[in-house]
Order: structure tokens, then sequence, then C-alpha cells
């Protein structure tokens, strides 16, 4: 076990010293018309980088598009907005259990979606 901790210690060392690519020599994607959240990497991540992110987006959204109504409600005011479950329960008229247990299933079928 120590052999394995000084190894995974030496590959973080290596990596953190490593020579990186010269960022300035990446060039920039067209901007997209949506205003993409994605959009804002655009300074530091590489061509590739942006495509992938993209298209991880776009899976995201897909999966999310999934959820009930209700889901995505809780999902958004609790992960996107930061509200807490009682401040949730009361903007929606739930007890706070209910939003509990409406936002673990939420979670829970969003992780489901993004596994396949």
């Amino acid at each position: 076990m120590f052999t394995a901790a000084l190894r995974k210690i030496g590959k973080r060392g290596r990596h953190y010293t490593s020579q990186k690519r010269d960022v300035r020599r990446d060039q920039r994607l067209a901007s997209t018309e949506d205003g993409n959240v994605v959009d804002c990497y655009h300074s530091f991540t590489s061509p590739s980088g942006q495509a992938i992110a993209r298209e991880e987006m776009a899976r995201v959204e897909a999966a999310f598009d999934k959820l009930t109504e209700e889901q995505r409600e809780v999902v958004t005011l609790a992960h996107l907005v930061g509200l807490s479950r009682a401040e949730i329960a009361a903007q929606t008229g739930r007890s706070e259990g209910a939003v509990r247990v409406l936002l673990h299933r939420a979670l829970a079928k969003l992780s489901g979606l993004l596994g396949e």
C-alpha cells in the first residue's frame, strides 16, 4: 500500500511539473448563437475540449428534458438557483420532506439516464 501511495504521489508531481501545450496557439471555434454555458470556456480550452464540452452539455440537457416538470423545477431550484430544501418547499407549496424525496428521485433518474 505504501508503494501504491508513493507511485500516486509521483504521478501527481509529474502531472503538475510537466510541460503543457501553449494555450496561445489554440484557435477558438466560432461562437454559437444560443449563448450556451460552454461558450465562456473559449479562453482556456482547446477546440477539441470545447467540442467535448458541447457534446456533454447536449447529453445532460437531453437527459434533463426526460425528467418530469416537478423534478426539473426542484433540481433547478436546488442546484442552479441554490435554494435550501426549506426555501424550495415554501416556493413550491410542498413539505420539506416531499422536496427531499422528489429531489433524490430526480437526481437518481438523471444519474441513470446519464449512465446509459
